[in-house]
């Protein structure tokens, strides 16, 4: 288990359950891993600023949702979600 530091950080660079986050912070570190992909020629190129807002945007929606009352379980659902948005980002071609 990684240490957590006093920002609530975990060292691996992870959020802790009870850390706080900044958006912005989340964000660049979305696109900062878009880059490295990028860099590598697994991802083509492309707007990673976008790309990461739309990825947060997907997250940010599924975590609302945990929120709400569910008669099923959604951990099926938010799986394939999650994996439609990484596909769709990973396979997306400039115009």
């Amino acid at each position: 288990m990684a240490a957590t530091s006093s920002r609530g950080i975990s060292s691996c660079g992870w959020a802790g359950p009870r850390a706080t986050v900044p958006v912005p912070e989340l964000r660049r570190r979305i696109e900062y891993r878009l880059t490295i992909l990028q860099d590598e020629g697994s991802l083509a190129p492309g707007d990673n600023a976008r790309r990461a807002r739309f990825l947060y945007t997907v997250v940010s929606g599924l975590s609302i949702a945990q929120a709400l009352p569910a008669e099923t379980p959604r951990v099926r659902t938010e799986i394939e979600v999650l994996r439609t948005a990484a596909e769709y980002v990973l396979n997306e071609r400039p115009p």
